[in-house]
């Protein structure tokens, strides 16, 4: 059995042209994202980034960075909630174990393992999201490629013929693996066949699949064109408007 799991979507209708399928699928996903809302009015889609000093950095669906004082925001919910350290006003012993959910009426909200844990915003001095993409360590030594496994089949068996595939890097403890991938799967759902999301579950650096692949982070998106030739990947960044593009360069691909 090979070390890794592939998850390929399941066959739907063709539609008469691909880009125009891929086009109204990126328009119809829903991907799991933040919602700021400032001043009880305006509300922007986008990744929290942190909270120091009073203020709230934001990173918006367009790149935007906003730094909302705390009196200028009405609330804010996380999608999902990601892993975050907590420190507290007055050196006092900060919280472990902390997944960020929303901030509403001048109240922090956790989940602490499973259970709601609530600060009020006089006591927090700042929050920091931990979880990003996972590098190799670099006292790792490296793994040889002569470790891969080769009885296990390449990924690009499970490719759709004249469709745009995609392998999904995917580790499962990093938000931005776990959002990112939700928004491809809506995408691919709605494109009716067109797309073709692979999901590989990454569980180590030198596991076979790693290695064969070359992978020291993650998530990394692989894009391959109905030709079945790589048309681009994305590894250090990948906002809904990065793999909107990736999709429309593999589909002319």
């Amino acid at each position: 059995m090979p070390a890794y799991q592939i998850t390929p979507r399941p066959a739907r209708v063709l539609p008469t042209s691909l880009l125009a399928a891929i086009f109204l699928a990126a328009a119809a996903a829903e991907a799991a994202v933040d919602v700021i809302e400032v001043m009880g009015k305006v509300r922007h889609e986008g990744l929290f980034q942190q909270y120091d000093s009073s203020r709230f950095i934001f990173k918006t669906r367009d790149d935007k960075l906003l730094r909302q004082m705390r009196t200028s925001v009405t609330s804010l919910e996380l999608d999902p909630p990601p892993s975050v350290s907590v420190e507290l006003k007055g050196g006092k012993d900060s919280p472990t174990g902390l997944r960020f959910k929303s901030y509403s009426s001048g109240t922090f909200t956790f989940d602490q393992n499973g259970r709601p844990f609530t600060v009020p915003e006089t006591r927090v001095a700042s929050i920091q999201v931990w979880e990003s993409v996972r590098m190799l360590d670099p006292e790792q030594p490296a793994p040889s490629a002569a470790a891969a496994d080769p009885g296990s089949e390449p990924l690009e068996s499970s490719f759709k013929l004249g469709a745009v595939n995609i392998i999904h890097f995917h580790k499962a403890d990093v938000v931005s693996s776990v959002r990112q991938g939700n928004y491809l799967q809506e995408v691919a759902a709605k494109s009716r066949d067109r797309v073709n999301v692979i999901r590989v579950e990454v569980t180590g650096w030198i596991t076979p699949i790693a290695v064969e692949y070359g992978i020291t982070s993650a998530p990394q998106f692989w894009f391959y064109g109905r030709s079945g030739r790589l048309s681009d990947k994305l590894v250090d960044r990948f906002t809904d408007q990065d793999i909107d593009r990736a999709l429309e360069k593999a589909a002319r691909f």
